[in-house]
């Protein structure tokens, strides 16, 4: 069961990986007017023209100087409009003026448009919905351990998420809402013992949690977090269900924050957690997340 939850992890982090990779020229960074290019086999040299161009909208937003370019990435310094990151860049027709007003809108109207739309906002909100891969080792009977039992399950989350970026490469996560936690096992010989033959456990836990994000590349990042969960519901014939109470979460994971528009994008995440383990049982899970945010 654990190897066929991993082969399914690696499967959505395979292909978080490669949406990542599967894209033209793009804006990697941005510093003021200096802006890194990520060049991926586009040729350009020292003075010539590009510029940038939203992949949602198409519409262009930016016109660069090239300015230095080493393997396979440049730096370009601002001329016009406003670069964003992850925006795709093209090559400038030569001949095409730099002032050129249908190209770059400069009207008020438009400034304002692109101020509500901002791709740079420090914050966002919105709501993910998750899967767990839940895991429990019982000790059976109790109070007097003679037997190890392994129980397994899947249990779903709701949360409502709140990002807040704190500089370009470390920014924090907040999630708080409801989660499962579901798993059922069969004992060999806890019957004889008055004990559970299948020994199940069911709980429904509201949870909150916070997590540290260091930003790998692009939009891709990897982290540690900090849960507690309190149970709202619970219901089990392994344990005593008075020793099921509020209790720490110990998390660690990845995943990427894919744009869908300047101020929408799609948080996916994948985790691995773990709570600290008690006399008679441990429990930990493997849990894929993902959901909308809205930048404000």
């Amino acid at each position: 069961m654990r190897l066929h939850h991993l082969l399914i992890l690696n499967t959505i982090l395979s292909t978080i990986l490669f949406s990542q990779f599967s894209q033209a020229a793009y804006v990697e960074k941005v510093k003021g007017k200096k802006i890194l290019v990520f060049l991926d086999g586009m040729s350009v040299s020292k003075g010539d023209m590009v510029e940038t161009i939203d992949p949602t909208s198409k519409k262009k937003t930016a016109i660069l100087r090239v300015t230095t370019v080493k393997d396979d990435k440049a730096i370009a310094e601002l001329v016009r409009g406003k670069a964003k990151i992850n925006q795709t860049v093209y090559t400038r027709a030569a001949g095409k003026s730099v002032e050129s007003p249908k190209e770059m809108p400069t009207t008020k109207k438009s400034v304002k448009k692109s101020t509500v739309a901002n791709h740079n906002s420090t914050f966002a909100i919105g709501g993910m919905l998750g899967v767990g891969f839940d895991t429990m080792e019982l000790k059976l009977p109790y109070p007097t351990p003679t037997e190890t039992v392994e129980t397994t399950g899947m249990g779903f989350s709701l949360m409502a998420v709140a990002d807040m970026k704190l500089n370009d490469w470390f920014s924090v996560r907040a999630l708080a809402g409801m989660e499962q936690f579901n798993v059922k096992g069969d004992s060999v010989d806890g019957g004889s013992g008055g004990y559970c033959v299948t020994c199940e456990t069911e709980i429904t836990y509201f949870k909150g949690a916070a997590w540290g994000k260091v930003s790998l590349f692009s939009s891709v990042w990897a982290g540690l977090g900090l849960g507690l969960q309190h149970p709202l519901s619970k219901k089990t014939n392994a344990l005593d269900e008075a020793s099921i109470k509020s209790e720490a979460v110990y998390m660690f994971g990845g995943g990427a924050d894919v744009e869908l528009t300047d101020n929408m994008y799609i948080p996916l995440q994948i985790e691995y957690g773990m709570t600290p383990s008690s006399d008679f049982a441990k429990s930990t899970y493997y849990g894929v997340r993902a959901g909308v945010m809205l930048r404000y």
